[in-house]
């Protein structure tokens, strides 16, 4: 009884972290992911103990896989660097900070030069997200109006915010709906952006706003459309 008891007690030690110690915030996501400028590959991550290969493509996202480690999320273009101690390990050319209690994340990878990334993430939960709606991300400096529809409903979207944009009443199963986006010059709204979107009884879009290079006016639209997702 006495040597059950002290081998009780060697299982219970075994699961205190040592003194100064700190355990990292462990999540388990599923991830999606997304590239801008050129696709990725070839960048590596510890996924529940197992290194694992992410990539990501330009022309919409990836299958999504499920994720089982620290909320900070690593990645390096050498998958060597597992093999030393967390300490030893070199700068990662990547780092995706995942936000606690979300299920499902986008994780948008942006090339920042010599081989780094900035990685965007945001909650890629289809819960308040139906079909026939575009989730509209606003990554200018500026504020924006979007609208939709012939007799057009007006949304005003802040820097940095996200709007959810619903083109609810289709006549068909899939149609064509114009779509115009004005943005804040000088106090008043300017027309930066008019074009035509196709939307059907079962597509989801994505919508980044993002500025135009350095001198130039107006926005820069990157929309991606999923169709029959539940």
């Amino acid at each position: 009884m006495k040597r059950l008891s002290c081998i009780f007690c060697v299982c219970l030690l075994s699961l205190v972290p040592l003194s100064g110690e700190v355990l990292p915030d462990l999540v388990q996501v599923e991830i999606t992911t997304l590239a801008w400028q050129k696709p990725v590959s070839e960048l590596y991550f510890l996924n529940d103990g197992a290194i694992q290969e992410i990539k990501a493509y330009t022309g919409g996202f990836s299958m999504p896989f499920a994720y089982k480690g620290p909320v900070t999320l690593q990645l390096y273009a050498d998958r060597s660097v597992f093999s030393l101690e967390p300490a030893e390990r070199p700068q990662p050319v990547a780092v995706a900070q995942l936000p606690s209690g979300i299920k499902e994340a986008m994780l948008v990878f942006i090339p920042s030069g010599a081989g780094q990334y900035k990685v965007m993430v945001w909650d890629a939960s289809l819960d308040g997200f139906p079909a026939q709606s575009y989730r509209v991300y606003n990554l200018s400096s500026t504020r924006v109006a979007f609208a939709i529809g012939d007799t057009p409903k007006v949304y005003t979207i802040e820097p940095r915010a996200m709007q959810l944009v619903r083109q609810a009443g289709l006549i068909q199963d899939r149609q064509m709906v114009k779509v115009q986006i004005a943005q804040d010059a000088q106090g008043g709204m300017s027309l930066a952006y008019r074009s035509l979107w196709s939307v059907g009884a079962d597509t989801r879009s994505t919508v980044f706003i993002l500025p135009r290079s350095e001198g130039r006016k107006g926005v820069k639209i990157l929309k991606y459309t999923q169709r029959g997702i539940d």
